[in-house]
């Protein structure tokens, strides 16, 4: 009985840890410090289904940060031929976080963040 107990304590110790721990990494990822998740998408001819995408992860964004606030949301398009460009263009003008860009224009940011 005496192994159950100390068994359990253990586990809720290290939960209550790990909860700490995300909350306080948490906290650092939204004031901006030295954490930065962003959510990236490529896409090519995906006129649709595109748009239902963009807006899952903008859901699932705001899921993981309790609703507070949706990170950037980057959309690659691989060099669609149909309208799947035209449609992440007014999907941004609605969406403040959400870029869009070519493989190049992405790949030229990867590179200049180095």
């Amino acid at each position: 009985m005496e192994i159950l107990f100390y068994s359990l304590l253990c586990f809720f110790a290290l939960y209550g840890f790990a909860q700490m721990a995300s909350q306080v990494l948490g906290y650092f990822g939204r004031c901006g410090g030295a954490l930065y998740a962003c959510t990236v998408l490529t896409v090519k001819n995906q006129q649709d289904s595109v748009e239902g995408i963009v807006r899952s992860a903008v859901w699932s964004g705001l899921g993981r940060t309790g609703g507070r606030h949706v990170g950037d949301v980057v959309v690659v398009d691989l060099g669609s031929d149909d309208e799947t460009v035209s449609i992440l263009n007014s999907l941004a003008e609605e969406y403040e976080f959400l870029h869009v860009m070519d493989k190049q224009e992405y790949i030229q940011r990867i590179q200049n963040m180095v």
